[in-house]
């Protein structure tokens, strides 16, 4: 086997180093933060025993390590973009920077093409007091830290879920690209090694900006190839990583409570899967914050504990912001890299004039430049007019109360409305996603629910679940039936997203169908029940199905 795979397969490393000038005299290599204690503007020094070095100082030290894990980061998502695999090593091998291994995997006869793409020399802009930061690859990883051959690589990467947590945003560049724990060595390499051409394609658009990494990143090539830049959903069809949603209802609704619901369905989708609304709740780390500037932290404590499952997980952080502004409760989970869901209530609490465009928008953008910065979901909590007799989702939109902001900077806008006895009307009053995505439901129909001490359930007569679009196409319904009836026969558990979706299961080169259409075929045939959707035994086919 080993034979054959280097015969087959061709392994390019890219090694990072961050280099700065310090004194105008040669670069110094910064990727290795030792000795980063003795670092100061103006003097390097390479030994620690040197009694001639100047005392520590701790913000320079800060201000670099900063320097270059942001370095590392604009790397990783730019070689993400080439189709690179990221494998996240041990703290240990990983050394202070926490570079991760970073490779192409290519065919034997293309290993040249890739070496081009492989070398790259970019500047980065000054962090703090540390100037003139370039970062350059090498054409090898040191032998100490990362793995040298093919079935390293892949016993490292099968390693690699271990330590993802610890390490900063850029391992989820290329998450996917990770192996899974039953997929053997020739099946993962057949899957990330870099068809051919695609491979010429991407060396065309390289040399075509110029080998200019920033030209690079605006190609429509290189876009393409962002698994970062696709819509990633917590909650497909209503909640969206990296933008910002707003909730709108009358005082009293009920809205807090729902918001409540949804941490806790964050959290409890750690244990297993989870419906908020009547759509599953995506592959989330469980970590939430709600800024609240009217109910005090231990109320929403109480609030949220009422909907959380034994045993649940959650890491939600709880800020009260009566008095603060939204940099200042921004500030405070700057540190946290994996948050899922940031929750802000109500907006109208940090904005000085909420009529105003030109002070509400401020706010927004703040809003906005952290989810996208984070990846995480963002959920701004506004008011109707008081006087507005709102009383269906298509009504909504002008009794939305101050600048008309409020509307048009969130990417969705959704809905609560009181109905009477324990019942609401929740649902999307503006959507603006491409086409192709997965739909919560129509823009401007709602659906009721019932208000319970257990969370919101359907109401009798209306489905609660995600419509997904009409999957008419026989192909994709006969890939989709023969796909699950070979995990099935495999005894694999499929489940509709994540890791073990079908989406991400193909072993068979470049999936055939898009994911969201595999995804939406997938919820369709559940809703039919030609599929059964089992919170143990995952996705199964009906039994008559074969018959």
């Amino acid at each position: 086997m080993g034979q054959a795979i280097d015969d087959t397969y061709a392994i390019i490393p890219i090694d990072v180093l961050v280099t700065n000038d310090i004194d105008g005299s040669g670069d110094y290599d910064v990727s290795s933060l030792e000795p980063a204690n003795y670092w100061r503007e103006g003097y390097g020094v390479t030994y620690e025993a040197d009694e001639t070095a100047p005392p520590k100082d701790d913000v320079f030290v800060t201000e670099a390590k900063a320097a270059v894990v942001g370095a590392i980061d604009r790397a990783a998502k730019h070689f993400s973009s080439l189709g690179a695999v990221i494998v996240p090593l041990s703290p240990e091998a990983a050394g202070d920077d926490m570079s991760p291994g970073m490779a192409l995997i290519v065919a034997k006869e293309d290993a040249d093409a890739a070496a081009a793409l492989a070398a790259v020399l970019f500047p980065m802009p000054p962090h703090g007091r540390l100037k003139r930061l370039l970062v350059d690859t090498a054409g090898e990883w040191p032998a100490s830290a990362c793995p040298q051959t093919l079935p390293d690589l892949y016993s490292a990467a099968l390693d690699a879920s271990k330590f993802a947590e610890e390490w900063p945003q850029s391992v989820r560049y290329a998450r996917d690209r990770l192996p899974s724990s039953d997929e053997a060595i020739d099946r993962w390499l057949a899957r990330v090694c870099i068809p051919t051409d695609t491979l010429m394609r991407t060396l065309a658009a390289w040399d075509a900006s110029t080998r200019n990494v920033n030209l690079f990143s605006l190609h429509s090539m290189s876009i393409g190839n962002h698994h970062d830049d696709a819509i990633n959903w917590l909650v497909p069809g209503l909640l969206q990583r990296g933008e910002v949603t707003s909730l709108v209802g009358a005082g009293g609704v009920g809205k807090t409570t729902l918001l409540a619901e949804l941490v806790a369905k964050v959290g409890n989708s750690l244990l297993h899967e989870t419906q908020f609304l009547g759509a599953f709740v995506e592959h989330s780390n469980g970590l939430c914050a709600y800024i609240s500037a009217e109910d005090r932290p231990l109320v929403m404590k109480l609030r949220i504990e009422q909907y959380q499952a034994p045993g649940s997980t959650a890491d939600t952080y709880l800020i009260d912001g009566c008095g603060k502004s939204i940099e200042d409760c921004l500030a405070e989970l700057e540190d946290l890299p994996a948050l899922d869901l940031v929750i802000i209530d109500p907006i109208t609490q940090f904005v000085d004039d909420e009529n105003e465009a030109g002070k509400v928008g401020p706010t927004y953008n703040k809003a906005a430049e952290f989810a996208r910065r984070k990846n995480c979901v963002m959920v701004l909590v506004h008011h109707l007019t008081k006087n507005g007799k709102v009383r269906r989702t298509g009504d909504v939109r002008p009794s939305i109360r101050g600048s008309g902001v409020h509307v048009d900077r969130p990417r969705l806008v959704f809905c609560m409305l009181p109905k009477g006895d324990g019942i609401v009307e929740i649902g999307i009053v503006k959507s603006n996603l491409p086409p192709g995505q997965p739909a919560w439901g129509e823009t401007g129909v709602g659906k009721m629910f019932k208000q319970t001490t257990g969370g919101l359930i359907a109401a009798e007569g209306n489905s609660s679940s995600a419509p997904a679009a009409n999957c008419d196409d026989r192909e994709l319904i006969s890939w989709v039936i023969d796909q699950l009836a070979r995990h099935n026969d495999a005894g694999q558990i499929v489940r509709r997203t994540g890791q073990n979706s079908l989406y991400r299961l193909w072993r068979g080169g470049a999936v055939p169908f898009p994911r969201t259409a595999i995804e939406n075929c997938v919820s369709d045939l559940v809703s039919s029940r030609r599929v059964i959707d089992d919170q143990d035994n995952g996705l199964t086919i009906h039994s008559s199905e074969g018959q």
